[in-house]
């Protein structure tokens, strides 16, 4: 029967403790969750619902950078967490999104490009998170427990390369080194370092963040592709590997 005295149901059937008696009985579980999770972590944090589902959604902020937003464009961060209703975490998708500010219109009035540079806001309302699912199977290429976790919902894709190329990733000669398993693409380093540890989710204690060392992966390797899982309350969601064998990788310089 629920715990709604009008009607003998609620939305969920259950009980949120410390959140009132008016929000458990008109609110979903994981929206109450999901409203606390914000409400805790602040500006750019907001409760969010996606595809039937509720969750945890961040924008950055529109910031312009000359390497990547020239000439007028801008280009910011957005993710969605899902969040289930015991309040546990489930998948995390983001990237940035490119847009340009018309000078007809006032500052902050955004017109997408119709180019979707790295995933974006285009993907975010075509996937969601539910959509994610189509990226890889869960498991299917047999990494470890502590190493599929690494990856959002523990998806990934195997991949053996029909051509060399180029992956970077960052390191700080103390806790992450030049090289390493983890990568990413050249494009997910964009030197905004704040907006770079929230998409790759790089906890301060395992990166400084200071360097990056870009390297040559030749034809036949074999990585592991995905998008990187949250590591609370870096959100992750950028583009990940892992390479498991570093014999044969080179350096180079970008």
């Amino acid at each position: 029967m629920g715990n709604n005295w009008v009607n003998g149901i609620d939305p969920d059937g259950e009980w949120v403790k410390g959140a009132g008696f008016w929000r458990n009985i008109f609110k979903k579980d994981a929206r109450i969750h999901a409203e606390g999770m914000a409400a805790a972590h602040g500006p750019g944090w907001s409760a969010q619902k996606m595809n039937g589902d509720w969750g945890v959604g961040y924008h950055s902020g529109w910031y312009t950078n000359s390497a990547f937003a020239p000439n007028g464009w801008k280009s910011s961060f957005f993710s969605f967490t899902l969040v289930n209703k015991d309040g546990s975490l489930g998948g995390t998708f983001g990237d940035h999104v490119y847009c340009m500010f018309p000078m007809d219109k006032p500052l902050g009035t955004p017109m997408f490009s119709p180019i979707d540079l790295v995933g974006g806001l285009g993907s975010l309302g075509k996937l969601g998170v539910k959509g994610a699912g189509k990226l890889a199977a869960k498991g299917v290429a047999g990494l470890s427990d502590d190493v599929a976790k690494t990856f959002s919902r523990g998806m990934y894709s195997k991949v053996v390369l029909n051509k060399p190329i180029t992956l970077s990733r960052y390191y700080d000669n103390v806790n992450a080194f030049a090289k390493g398993r983890y990568m990413t693409n050249p494009s997910s380093i964009t030197g905004i370092k704040f907006v770079d540890r929230m998409g790759l989710a790089l906890k301060p204690k395992w990166n400084g963040m200071t360097k990056v060392a870009n390297w040559n992966l030749p034809a036949g390797t074999t990585v592991y592709k995905g998008r990187a899982a949250m590591q609370f309350p870096w959100i992750g969601g950028r583009t990940q590997y892992f390479v498991p064998n570093l014999n044969n990788i080179s350096r180079t310089i970008r």
